[in-house]
């Protein structure tokens, strides 16, 4: 039994369930920078592809070595 078999449902108990973004795939960030890079200057432009990691710890960890 769940927590939510003892609720009272406004209009009867919903006839099917699903889960939303249960998985690392189904999050992506696509950061738009607002221009294209032209290759030209003094700084680097990397791109970097993270799966299954939290961003905050991983922060912490990049941060910390």
């Amino acid at each position: 039994m769940t927590e939510f078999d003892n609720l009272i449902w406004l209009h009867g108990k919903p006839q099917s369930s699903g889960l939303l973004k249960a998985n690392p795939e189904d999050f992506v960030v696509i950061e738009d920078l607002g221009f294209t890079p032209d290759g030209e200057g003094e700084h680097i432009l990397l791109r970097i592809l993270k799966t299954a990691a939290i961003p905050v710890l991983s922060l912490t960890r990049w941060r910390n070595s």
